[in-house]
């Protein structure tokens, strides 16, 4: 099973060999949620994280006001969602992505639809990206950047359910992430 604190299964990492076998994170973080009115969110989260290999530190935050853009109704529900990261680093290293100073702005468009039999959510999220003190990297001090998520799933009777999901982010230095799953469950 892989361990959910080992940096090297981060797409992060950019040189595998100057991370230590035994390399572990140790992160702390925490979040606030406040929902004035029903479908709108504040969201604020905050947290330090520690790399044991070479006693780096990270502090890092997010936060998203969410609010509805579409009259919503059982199975039906769309919002758009400003949001913001910021994190940085104590020392910047060339094992693994850690700039001095790097902030997104972004402004994703969320939506469920869901009746008895189908179920699909897509978010899309174009961000501006600023980065300053990567030492991997020459690109400019501003990218333009994207993550898009589609999740669908489909009821096959009362206890069958089958899905696909899907994550993909790209950035205009041409970094690109992705991912696909797949699931089938069964309700006893």
């Amino acid at each position: 099973a892989a361990d959910p604190v080992d940096p090297r299964q981060y797409p992060r990492v950019n040189n595998l060999a100057l991370i230590e076998p035994d390399a572990r994170i140790n992160r702390v973080r925490g979040a606030f949620e406040w929902v004035p009115v029903a479908e709108q969110q504040v969201r604020f989260q905050a947290g330090l994280a520690e790399y044991e290999d070479d006693d780096n530190e990270q502090v890092f935050a997010y936060a998203h006001y969410q609010l509805p853009i579409l009259d919503s109704e059982a199975g039906k529900w769309t919002v758009l969602r400003p949001n913001l990261y910021y994190e940085h680093f104590a020392d910047s290293t060339a094992a693994y992505y850690s700039p001095d100073v790097f902030f997104a702005v972004g402004l994703a468009a969320h939506t469920i639809r869901q009746d008895p039999v189908n179920r699909l959510e897509l978010e899309i999220n174009p961000v501006l990206l600023f980065e300053h003190g990567e030492v991997t990297t020459d690109s400019e001090p501003v990218e333009l950047g994207l993550h898009l998520v589609l999740d669908y799933t489909r009821q096959l009777g009362n206890r069958w359910a089958v899905g696909a999901a899907g994550f993909v982010y790209g950035e205009t230095t041409d970094y690109w992430l992705w991912c696909t799953t797949a699931q089938c469950s069964y309700k006893f």
